[in-house]
């Protein structure tokens, strides 16, 4: 019999706890590209991308107490630091728009790239 269970270390879930953020914002910048009705827009972003954010500001805070906690991994805290970066200029909107969009568009790059490493190259086999 085939066994599928699945065992996430506590790498795997600091990783995993960055993937939503960058996910989110490489899907809300690529969503902002495409043109649709205003009522549209409000509503995908009161019912799909305000809960997704908060969610993701929740993954962030544990993401960072978990490269705290694991220390050794320098990846983890670039994406820690990324995020806080990431974070402040987003909440405080320095720059104009279009320097937002490419920072939040690098941003998701970056964090989806690092994770993919992490579990396609460095992760421990087993």
């Amino acid at each position: 019999m085939i066994d599928f269970r699945f065992r996430l270390t506590r790498h795997d879930k600091a990783y995993l706890c960055f993937l939503l953020p960058g996910l989110l914002s490489l899907v809300s910048r690529i969503a902002s590209l495409i043109p649709m009705d205003t009522g549209i827009s409000g509503g995908i972003g009161f019912l799909v991308l305000i809960p997704l954010a908060l969610a993701s500001i929740v993954t962030t805070v544990y993401g960072i107490y978990l490269t705290i906690v694991l220390h050794d991994d320098k990846f983890l805290a670039l994406l820690a630091v990324l995020s806080l970066l990431y974070l402040t200029q987003l909440f405080t909107e320095t720059g104009s728009a279009a320097f937002q969009n490419v920072v939040g568009l690098a941003y998701g790059l970056v964090v989806v790239g690092i994770v993919w490493y992490w579990f396609f190259r460095r992760r421990p086999k087993g």
